[in-house]
């Protein structure tokens, strides 16, 4: 064989094995991409993986009897295709001895049987095979274990193949060997980067701390199976759970004490669940706070293990720096029930009752609201509380509707919050609980832009409506102008179910000269009397003449004393709200 035909059978080699390599770790990642129970559609995928293999070298096989003269080149090319795939580590064992008997198949049908030759053939080639099987990843991902391989593999096959010179032999041997380093260069560019992939994947995946899975994690896969149990029409329940006074450990015996914490109470769950029976995931999704999902499980079925992880984290005997330190966590669970549209709506009831859970002091589980087993001794630290102030027609100082407000316990004073951004099905459970005490059963809550515009709070909106007849109005009072673009799409649907919408931003409103595009679209503008910049009443009174025109209401916030609510009678308004009216009473905090 001439240096030329060499040189252009290596180079046609190269080429060929090039695409093969290529095309085979591309049907290797779609057949053998799942692992666990597979279907019958998943098992023909894997079937299709040896077949493919069969019948590119019943083609090469095919290809030696039409073409004489490069034989030895389709053989070299097919001895390849069959040893390659030995080298595919997501083969199961019986894949790998299956593919095995068929390049050992193809091997005999290319070379003289003679019975001596045959067994010590047989024999290098079992025992390669069962080296190959147990050291598979040191073989592919070495340079020394894979050369060795296939300088073995090469030199057994050219020096037992009749008909060929010596110095031919040597030549197969040597473009083998060098499609050996190709394939060994490729393999470890493609095992590197696929380790970086989990490297990332799985820092994304689960926290690095206590290798629970992430918040990212939880938003996948927990509305995976929301949706699937929504559709199979299955039970699952959602935990949540806080971990008790975790600032207090941090403040008191560092950061340190506290990551042991977050990581030895980890442990104990997970060491919990590992004793029950149906499948479970967890969590972590914030700071000190954990998810627990069991699917397919009833509130039932899942009492039993949440009471065990509550009480295996109270057992905890934890110690830092030879300092006991107590655990306890709140728990707080709910089941996916029918009239839930997105995960959220599960979300907000575990969330509801883990604030029920602290405000009975802590260390309890409470379910929708209920909570098992409450210390009646506990001290409760309230941090916000709820009230409702009421919108009051001023000619006759009745009641028209109440508006559910929030306000925050901070430097020993109650204050109004920064931002009023309490979750919807918050605020729909608050309003269920306040329609049977109410005498006026008009309400009105506050909504950010985002949350206005969100298309789930719209149709969780709308539903509470459509469900809840003794409800006579609904207000929601957007903190913020959104754009027009905004308010036109999401302003139809919510007036269209009899939702009123009213603008209560009166730093950011335009004057009522300035703008009035907005004012078709919603029902009404709040304006606070003490936040009015420049001449209030002449103001109010340009207000109150644009409200008139377009017959809308206009409510005058801020009344605090008797002077105010003069004012606002001279100035004609018809509707006020403020502490003259009605004081809330805070609760007192000692």
């Amino acid at each position: 064989m001439t240096f030329n035909l060499w040189a252009s059978q290596l180079l046609i080699s190269i080429f060929f094995i090039a695409g093969f390599i290529t095309y085979y770790e591309w049907h290797v990642r779609w057949a053998l991409g799942t692992r666990g129970d597979l279907t019958t559609r998943q098992r023909l995928a894997r079937l299709s993986l040896p077949a493919v293999i069969v019948l590119l070298s019943i083609w090469l096989q095919y290809t030696t009897y039409t073409r004489e003269i490069s034989v030895p080149l389709y053989l070299n090319l097919q001895l390849f295709v069959l040893a390659y795939p030995l080298l595919n580590d997501r083969l199961t064992s019986w894949e790998f001895w299956i593919q095995g008997l068929i390049g050992g198949l193809f091997w005999f049908i290319n070379h003289t049987f003679i019975p001596e030759l045959f067994l010590s053939v047989a024999i290098i080639l079992i025992i390669q095979g069962l080296m190959l099987r147990y050291f598979r990843p040191i073989i592919r991902y070495n340079w020394w274990a894979h050369l060795i391989y296939a300088a073995v593999l090469s030199i057994t096959y050219w020096l037992t193949y009749l008909g060929i010179n010596d110095g031919q032999r040597v030549g197969y041997i040597v473009i083998f060997m060098i499609m050996s380093v190709y394939s060994c260069t490729y393999s470890n560019a493609t095992h590197r980067r696929s380790e970086e992939r989990a490297t990332l994947t799985r820092e994304v995946n689960y926290d690095t701390l206590t290798n629970a899975k992430s918040y990212t994690k939880f938003l996948e896969e927990a509305t995976q199976l929301f949706e699937q149990m929504k559709r199979d029409n299955h039970p699952m329940t959602f935990v949540e759970l806080d971990l008790d006074n975790f600032k207090a450990i941090n403040d008191k015996y560092s950061h340190l004490a506290g990551n042991g914490v977050l990581v030895t109470a980890t442990r104990t769950l997970k060491a919990t669940l590992d004793d029950y029976e149906g499948s479970w995931e967890l969590y972590r999704t914030g700071g000190e706070e954990f998810v627990i999902l069991l699917p397919n499980a009833s509130l039932e079925q899942s009492i039993p293990i949440i009471r065990q992880c509550w009480a295996a984290i109270d057992r905890i005997d934890y110690h830092h720096n030879r300092e006991a330190i107590q655990i306890t966590a709140s728990f707080g669970v709910t089941t996916v029930q029918a009239q839930d549209v997105v995960l959220d709506d599960v979300y907000g009831r575990a969330d509801d009752s883990l604030y029920v859970s602290k405000q009975h002091g802590r260390n309890c589980i409470t379910i929708d609201g209920k909570t098992l087993d409450a210390n009646p001794f506990a001290t409760v630290v309230v941090t916000h509380t709820f009230f409702t102030q009421p919108i009051i027609k001023l000619p006759t100082q009745q009641i028209v509707c109440e508006e559910l407000l929030m306000r925050i316990f901070d430097q020993g004073k109650w204050r109004l919050p920064v931002q009023f951004d309490l979750g919807i099905t918050t605020q729909v459970s608050l309003m269920e609980r306040l329609l049977g005490e109410l005498q006026v059963k008009s309400l009105s809550i506050n909504l950010t832009v985002n949350q206005f515009t969100n298309e789930h709070n719209c149709q969780q909106l709308v539903l509470f409506v459509k469900q809840t007849p003794q409800l006579h109005c609904l207000t929601v009072e957007i903190s913020a102008l959104p754009s027009m673009t905004q308010l036109q799409a999401f302003g139809r649907r919510y007036r269209n179910a009899g939702i009123r919408i009213m603008i209560d931003d009166e730093l950011k409103l335009p004057g009522p000269n300035a703008s009035a595009d907005f004012v078709p679209y919603v029902d009404g503008v709040k304006l606070n009397l003490h936040q009015i910049l420049g001449d209030t009443s002449f103001i109010i009174q340009e207000w109150q003449t644009l409200m008139n025109i377009n017959k809308k209401q206009l409510i005058l916030e801020g009344i605090e004393s008797r002077e105010d609510f003069e004012l606002a009678q001279k100035l004609g308004i018809m509707f006020g709200q403020g502490y003259y009216f009605s004081r809330p009473v805070m609760p007192r905090m000692i």
